[in-house]
């Protein structure tokens, strides 16, 4: 059985009003993420993304035919950054990534780009995992010539930005030391959600930010312990 997780969770589609200081867009893998054993890397399909082969497509957008693919995979794994943290049945895994890529989101005609710098991946012994850290800026110089209101309403909010991803593991033992040393699984679904900040980087972020950024360093501390706690009253 699939378990899932929303490691960073933003509202289907375009969530934009005039007290948000983030505009977001979620996306669905139309292929899986394969993580590969050896050379301990990842990427998000054994094919190369492009506007005919697209990676991802979008939920809830206003234009259905939003689809988008990241160049530069695959992506290095750094096993020697490895921090692993047990709470109770529960196991947490980060690490490094180094590498990064373009992303693009294709309209139909256009084509939005922008500089994508991978940060850190984690797992759970629950089947659960995500790279990126919603904290952190790992978008830069976004850049857009188009029409689509949903991309130019990304635009509008400035030309850095966050790519989150989660991915969703089916069988046994999805922690990264497993993965990577060819015992876990080797292949699994994800989503995620792009979004641009404020040219006014001293805003304060959204409450939902921040909580999606501590999601995304679940691993540690007593977040970890919050996390235990309520899954153990969700499953009694």
């Amino acid at each position: 059985m699939k378990d899932k997780l929303a490691i960073a969770t933003v509202a289907a589609g375009l969530a934009i009003s005039a007290g948000t200081s983030q505009a977001s867009l979620n996306f669905t893998g139309i292929n899986n993420a394969q993580f590969n054993s050896v050379g301990t890397t990842f990427q998000l399909n054994p094919i190369a993304g492009s506007s005919t082969t697209p990676q991802f497509d979008f939920v809830g957008a206003a234009n259905s035919s939003l689809v988008g693919w990241i160049t530069g995979a695959p992506w290095l794994v750094n096993m020697g950054s490895l921090v692993s943290s047990t709470v109770g049945t529960l196991t947490f895994q980060q690490a490094s990534v180094g590498g990064g890529g373009q992303l693009n989101i294709f309209d139909g005609i256009k084509t939005m780009t922008g500089n994508l710098a991978w940060l850190s991946i984690q797992t759970s012994s629950l089947g659960q995992g995500g790279v990126a850290n919603s904290l952190s800026l790992n978008l830069t110089s976004l850049a857009y010539t188009g029409l689509n209101a949903d991309l130019l309403a990304l635009m509008a909010n400035g030309t850095s930005g966050n790519l989150n991803m989660t991915f969703q593991f089916s069988g046994v033992n999805p922690e990264l030391s497993n993965i990577y040393a060819g015992t876990g699984v080797t292949t699994a679904s994800y989503s995620g959600s792009i979004s641009t900040v404020p040219q006014n980087t001293s805003a304060v972020p959204e409450p939902s930010t921040l909580v999606a950024g501590a999601l995304l360093l679940l691993p540690f501390g007593i977040s970890s312990v919050r996390i235990l706690r309520k899954h153990k009253q969700a499953t009694a």
